[in-house]
């Protein structure tokens, strides 16, 4: 019997995204927050210089990561509203 193909991080984080319910913008613009930041600690401002958004649009996105999707966890250490993905 072969074993199933194990299913990444980055395929579940997606497939969640992309399940969400979300418009297709949103879930366009979330799924770029996670390829691009997804190893590191990031911050508001880190989204609006990523997408070229507003500080209210920034924590919009913020916002669903963490408290609608449970993507995200506050990280202590790098100063205040700063963020990481989560393993799953």
């Amino acid at each position: 019997m072969v074993d199933p193909e194990p299913v990444s991080d980055t395929n579940l984080i997606r497939e969640k995204i992309l399940k969400s319910g979300f418009s297709e913008k949103t879930v366009k613009n979330l799924i770029e927050i996670y390829e691009n930041l997804q190893d590191t600690v990031f911050g508001n401002s880190d989204i609006m210089q990523l997408l070229d958004c507003s500080q209210t649009t920034a924590t919009s996105y913020i916002k669903k990561l963490n408290n609608d999707l449970k993507l995200i966890k506050a990280v202590s250490g790098f100063g205040k509203g700063k963020y990481c993905f989560t393993k799953m």
